[in-house]
């Protein structure tokens, strides 16, 4: 027993991480953060999945492709599952994100504490739970239906299994590449920052003769590659024979991921200022310690170049996300996850290993003595951001609890109870769809595309859809479907009356 105590002593953020998880699973898991469009699909493909037998979404009744909108199956599947076992709702919706989200925390705990001591490991714990700030927390990122947290997972899983294959264990070669295979089936985005972190270390093995480091590095590349095409073919086949919704999606890529536009420019400054000014530090820091050190230039440990890997990573996606993205808060999100441990090699660096007490006396000798020493500026700026960035995480999470609220509840339990069996139900907010017991109808998958580049873009995409076509009984206009003015013509032209009004949806009905 004294033993155990002992062990729970030494591993307390342990015992932290997993009361904050299960706050997570019990403590508003339906409400906060309120469902969002990109859960939406997610949830109904895995519902109809379950029911049906047919990985589908439903139009109107009708059975049509799953792909485009719906992440991939490595993420529905679990879902699914879920809903087998517990039953269809949002909590059990999200409860594999919640379990994905632990073993994510767990993972990044141990693996930075092999790398950098546990110190850091402690460190980069406690400010992902008491620094990341509304809407990049990683409880809230956590509980929503969405594929970063499997992505991030699994990333984690592979760069510890091929870490062993680099410690004379070349059998962890292959859970290596099976496991980052899966995470980049799980969301493609990484692809090209993981391959730069391969390549880096690589390239350098290569440059100092390495040759049977640098071969790994090469094969982990390839083998992952080729996991990452046998996995996307389970969705081609899932997805056989049912027709997709209209054309294949034009211009995706670039109204999301190669964007030039000066005012979405802006847009991510003010994101990187607003929820994430110390992390930015942090990774400045890291690629500066990492140069100055050169670590990775003079010694042949394995954890020498999986600490170079890692710093690739981290650092290419946020080049790309401050250059090149369209500056959706999500897209930052892995950058903040994995970038905690630069956070936290730089607040050791200038706090003398978290000595606090004496960067506290650095400072106050700025008032009392009036000594503007380094040590006392740095601290200085340090404590300014740190009480910044506590505070607007401590603001973001109130409010967003305190206006938790059952609006799409609300709504879908109107629509099943106060409107006919027959009745055409006409929406774009896909979070009702997996609760709805009526046929519903929805724009084609394209509109989609078009919708964000007049909205994100400033384009003047025309929207080429008419949501009376289908000659709906009811139009239900949520916050996406409002935040697009999607649906702004139609209720222009007298053509409904509203029926119901609650926080962040409306229902109308057809006048007939």
């Amino acid at each position: 027993m004294i033993n155990i105590l002992n062990q729970l002593r030494h591993h307390w953020v342990i015992l932290l991480v997993l009361l904050v998880w299960l706050s997570m699973v019990v403590y508003l898991p339906d409400q906060v953060p309120s469902l969002g469009f990109d859960e939406g699909w997610t949830l109904s493909v895995a519902r109809n999945w379950v029911e049906s037998g047919k990985y589908v979404r439903l139009l109107d009744g009708e059975f049509i492709s799953a792909a485009p909108m719906v992440h991939p199956s490595t993420m529905t599947l679990p879902t699914a599952l879920s809903f087998t076992i517990f039953g269809t709702g949002v909590w059990q919706g999200r409860l594999p994100g919640a379990i994905y989200t632990l073993g994510a925390f767990l993972l990044l705990y141990f693996f930075t504490k092999r790398l950098y001591g546990r110190s850091i490991a402690i460190a980069s714990m406690v400010i992902l739970l008491f620094l990341s700030n509304y809407p990049l927390h990683p409880i809230l990122i956590g509980r929503m239906v969405l594929a970063e947290m499997p992505m991030i997972f699994f990333l984690l899983l592979g760069y510890w299994c091929f870490w062993k294959a680099l410690q004379n264990s070349p059998s962890y070669l292959v859970p290596a590449m099976v496991i980052w295979g899966l995470a980049l089936a799980t969301k493609k985005q990484p692809l090209p920052f993981w391959s730069i972190s391969l390549a880096v270390p690589c390239l350098l093995l290569l440059f100092k003769r390495k040759w049977n480091l640098a071969l790994l590095y090469g094969f982990g590349w390839i083998g992952s590659l080729i996991f990452y095409v046998l996995f996307s073919q389970i969705d081609v086949f899932l997805t056989r024979g049912y027709p997709l919704y209209g054309s294949p999606l034009v211009e995706l890529l670039e109204s999301s991921a190669v964007v030039s536009l000066l005012s979405t420019r802006l847009l991510v400054i003010k994101n990187v200022l607003l929820y994430a000014p110390l992390f930015m530090l942090g990774q400045v820091f890291g690629l500066i310690k990492i140069v100055n050190d050169r670590e990775w230039a003079i010694s042949n440990k394995p954890s020498s170049y999986i600490k170079l890997s890692y710093l690739s990573l981290s650092t290419s996606w946020l080049v790309w996300y401050l250059f090149m993205s369209v500056g959706w808060s999500r897209y930052l999100f892995p950058v903040i996850f994995l970038g905690s441990t630069n956070l936290a090699l730089f607040i050791s660096t200038i706090t003398n290993q978290f000595n606090f007490r004496a960067m506290i006396l650095d400072v106050g000798m700025i008032f009392t003595r009036f000594q503007f020493k380094r040590a006392g500026m740095i601290g200085l700026v340090f404590i300014l951001l740190l009480t910044y960035s506590a505070m607007v995480n401590t603001l973001f999470l109130r409010v967003t609890y305190d206006s938790a609220n059952d609006a799409v509840s609300q709504v879908v339990q109107f629509i099943n109870q106060s409107t006919p069996q027959h009745a055409l139900v006409e929406t774009y907010d896909s979070e009702l769809f997996f609760m709805l017991q009526r046929h519903y109808h929805y724009p084609p998958d394209q509109v989609h595309v078009d919708l964000n580049r007049r909205l994100f873009l400033q384009q003047n995409s025309s929207i080429n859809y008419d949501p009376l076509a289908a000659n709906p009984d009811y139009l239900v206009v949520g916050q996406m479907s409002k935040l697009w003015g999607l649906y702004e013509p139609a209720l222009t032209s007298n053509a409904f009356q509203l029926v119901l009004n609650v926080p962040g949806y409306q229902v109308y009905q057809r006048l007939r």
